[in-house]
């Protein structure tokens, strides 16, 4: 195929091609025109991708044209080198896809509006309307979405009874996402009726699916004997699921049980791993429970199992590139750093600023609180500590 895009340069090719594309060839163009964008099938190539979405919302106004060019308007394909994205452009593209009554749209501008382009878009009874609009259309997103502003008040009343029934009506469907609420309004009564049993089993389908919220809930239903027989073994296993899942409260939890000796032996070491891990993921209990333990007497022996905790968590968050020929391993890399820290022979201060820039490049160090605190600063003066004492021959 050539390149249309660089043909497009050239004059009126666009409007040439349009006389050729049939209404029956559009749908066509516009998977075309995703696989090339995303790389599938055909090499990936978002200059012509772009251009066959614009051919195609220019022809007929095709909606998932209009759609994708906001995604890529959104997502920061379509912007000058230092620039960020687009999001307004993206919003009226959304809008013209969202008026052909294409849910997909209806669904994009409830996440712009519901914060996840940024607060300056925020407004949650635009985002409750784009949902509700999608979900009346039965789309299970907007559903889904719709159901969520009930249940938290996100630009409407608190209506826990409808959103319970939607929630149900989605996992009757088989959305995973919805195993999870319909669980925890069973578990907690929020709809009136409260039920152990039944919440253990939306939460064993959940699990089935790797839900990690599902598996989170199943530790805590074992941890104290909701429905069950009390087991802070079976408990820790579930933890352990939602954390491999990516639920960072799960860290937490399994920190606890460690730091508590509560089914396993006690393991200060291992539970500080656990808070750290939280941390990183910005989970607010980490930092609650880290200032504890921070607080805690001997100072100098906890800040001793924090240094050696923090040190092994910045591994586990580091991306292991081996199959890349030349990449240096996370062993390689920490012992760069290490000769680089010991080389530097300033004051700690000193050296501490010079270290920061390159931890953060090589470890994508960034510690941030629950309340956008930055404690990136003390992770690496931790990390600096152990250098320090490496550095000594200690």
């Amino acid at each position: 195929m050539n390149n249309l895009h660089e043909e497009n340069k050239k004059g009126n090719f666009i409007l040439t091609l349009k006389d050729r594309v049939t209404d029956e060839g559009i749908e066509y163009l516009v998977e075309l025109a995703y696989k090339l964008e995303f790389g599938e099938v055909f090499k990936q190539d978002t200059a012509q991708a772009l251009f066959l979405y614009d051919l195609c919302a220019s022809t007929n106004g095709n909606p998932w044209a209009f759609n994708n060019i906001a995604e890529m308007y959104r997502n920061g394909k379509i912007v000058a080198e230092g620039e960020k994205p687009n999001i307004l452009k993206a919003i009226g593209l959304y809008e013209e896809a969202a008026k052909q009554g294409f849910p997909l749209a209806m669904v994009n501008l409830g996440n712009v509006y519901d914060g996840q382009c940024g607060e300056e878009y925020r407004d949650y009874k635009k985002a409750l309307k784009y949902y509700k609009d999608a979900s009346d259309l039965g789309d299970v997103k907007g559903m889904f979405n719709y159901a969520n502003c009930l249940h938290h008040g996100w630009g409407t009343k608190k209506d826990p009874k409808k959103a319970f029934a939607m929630f149900s009506a989605l996992a009757d469907m088989g959305k995973a996402d919805a195993y999870f609420y319909v669980g925890i309004y069973y578990q907690e009564g929020l709809a009136g009726e409260q039920d152990y049993n039944k919440a253990k089993h939306y939460y064993l389908l959940g699990a089935s699916r790797e839900d990690k919220q599902c598996c989170n809930q199943l530790g805590v239903m074992f941890g104290k004997g909701l429905g069950v027989k009390k087991d802070p073994l079976i408990a820790l296993e579930y933890y352990k699921m939602a954390a491999e899942y990516g639920d960072s409260l799960a860290y937490v939890n399994i920190a606890w049980y460690f730091e508590t000796g509560t089914g396993v032996e006690a393991d200060m070491d291992a539970a500080l791993r656990g808070y750290l891990l939280a941390a990183y993921e910005s989970e607010p209990q980490a930092f609650i429970e880290l200032e504890r333990i921070l607080q805690g007497n001997p100072p100098e022996v906890k800040f001793d199992r924090i240094k050696r905790a923090a040190v092994e968590a910045v591994f586990r968050r580091v991306v292991v590139v081996s199959d890349i020929e030349g990449a240096e391993s996370p062993k390689e890399r920490f012992e760069r750093l290490i000769a680089e820290a010991i080389s530097y022979e300033d004051s700690g201060e000193a050296m501490v600023m010079k270290l920061k820039p390159i931890i953060s490049e090589d470890f994508k160090l960034e510690l941030v609180g629950p309340n956008g605190e930055n404690y990136s600063g003390v992770l690496i003066s931790v990390l600096y500590a152990l250098l320090h004492r490496i550095a000594d021959g200690e």
